[in-house]
């Protein structure tokens, strides 16, 4: 965060890790065509990221399973969609009391929430075989409903439909922002561009099918993997 926040004074060198400077260059390429109404956002939303990430560690390190509820409320921000969508309006310049109309911030909670449900789904399969699928909300939803693998899924399908639903009737019903009429549309497009493109990089890319997602994909089936057997696919989260 420090290199975000002074983007222009190169890391010290010393053995700090090379997260630093490689967060603080990004950022100084960003700002070049980044305005400074969105850069305020992104610090912002980043810093609840990282915050976040930090409450999740503990989580998971404890093996403590939270509610349906409260894990919603964490997992909103350690999915790290917020400071992404204040990327998508890197040319943009909405206002924060646009920003905060009920309106728009309920399209971007339920593009949140179908985003977690998408990569939370996609991803246990890995973290139940290595162990680590406290913090994923097929576990949270096992845990609360007394349900199996199956019926979580199935709850979390109806739980999607639902979001979904709700989400295109409220962007049906955008209200007229003067003068940032043509922005809000872009950015409300983006929101559930961000959803689409989320759920077909999971199938796609082999961080949690391997080469096996086309398939997944299309047959809606998911062998499940042995518990903490050495995987040839990328387990990282």
């Amino acid at each position: 965060m420090d290199g975000i926040r002074n983007p222009h004074i190169p890391r010290p060198g010393n053995g700090e890790w090379v997260g630093g400077e490689i967060a603080r260059q990004f950022w100084e390429n960003a700002i070049r065509r980044v305005s400074p109404i969105v850069q305020t956002r992104f610090i912002n939303e980043f810093q609840a990221y990282l915050n976040a990430v930090v409450d999740e560690a503990t989580d998971r390190e404890s093996r403590y399973i939270r509610n349906i509820e409260d894990y919603f409320k964490i997992r909103r921000n350690t999915i790290g969609a917020k400071p992404s969508f204040a990327i998508c309006e890197m040319y943009m310049n909405i206002p924060e009391e646009v920003m905060r109309h009920p309106v728009i911030k309920k399209l971007r909670e339920l593009a949140i929430d179908m985003i977690i449900i998408g990569n939370d789904l996609c991803s246990y399969n890995v973290e139940q075989a290595r162990g680590d699928d406290t913090h994923n909300l097929v576990t949270i939803v096992m845990h609360e409903l007394k349900l199996d693998i199956q019926g979580a899924i199935n709850w979390i399908g109806e739980l999607n439909d639902d979001l979904a639903t709700e989400f295109l009737k409220e962007y049906y019903n955008l209200p007229t922002f003067k003068g940032f009429e043509h922005d809000i549309l872009a950015y409300c497009k983006g929101l559930g561009n961000w959803v689409r493109a989320n759920d077909s990089w999971s199938f796609e890319s082999e961080r949690y099918f391997g080469r096996a997602g086309r398939y997944i994909q299309t047959s809606r089936r998911v062998p499940l993997l042995p518990k903490r057997k050495a995987l040839n696919l990328p387990l990282r989260k």
